[in-house]
């Protein structure tokens, strides 16, 4: 099966929970906006294909739902965001954020939350005092334009999972200059035959 979920799935399906189900739901492990994208998880299983996903969590931000999945590729193809925002038929979704909950990078977590914009670097500084942090420089034309409650969910889910803190930078993105490319090895390699004419 390549939807893995916490609740039952027959209870998920129906909507008439179990005892268990009940409890969990009742502790607050699980929200309604949970049970909502489970079930649109196993309403879309079939378009997964080959790629498996387990789900971890989603929150709300105003009128966006932010999904947490684990995936066997770590990575999450783009088209899942349509899908599931597709199947969960509610009008009170505007879009879902699909992030990956493990196997990736903080730059690729960061640009599964930022699309259409791209990361234009990250560092690892090491502090004095021995702590480390990411500095991640996102384009300047993405200022104003990113949703600061995903932004938060995204930067509290690196500190827990890279154990770091994270600062976001805009920057204007250099522009390559035209010209021809070459390693320093090749370079090397030109330079010592010139020097035998």
């Amino acid at each position: 099966m390549p939807v893995e979920i916490p609740l039952d799935r027959i209870c998920v399906r129906t909507g008439l929970l179990c005892p268990s189900c009940q409890r969990k739901v009742r502790e607050e492990k699980y929200t309604e906006d949970d049970l909502n994208v489970m079930r649109a998880l196993l309403s879309i299983e079939g378009k997964l294909g080959q790629l498996k996903v387990k789900f971890v969590r989603s929150y709300r931000v105003d009128h966006k739902l932010v999904v947490l999945l684990e995936s066997t590729s770590g990575t999450l193809p783009v088209w899942l965001n349509r899908e599931l925002q597709a199947a969960l038929d509610d009008p009170t979704v505007n879009s879902v954020i699909v992030l990956p909950a493990r196997g990736v990078g903080v730059k690729e977590l960061v640009e599964a939350a930022i699309r259409p914009f791209k990361v234009v670097d990250v560092s690892k500084v090491y502090s004095p005092d021995g702590s480390v942090y990411y500095v991640v420089r996102l384009p300047s034309n993405a200022r104003g334009k990113l949703d600061a409650g995903v932004l938060k969910i995204v930067l509290d889910l690196i500190e827990k999972r890279f154990r770091a803190g994270v600062y976001l930078e805009y920057v204007e993105e250099e522009e390559e200059e035209p010209g021809v490319k070459i390693s320093v090895k090749d370079l090397r390699s030109l330079l010592d035959r010139l020097d035998r004419f």
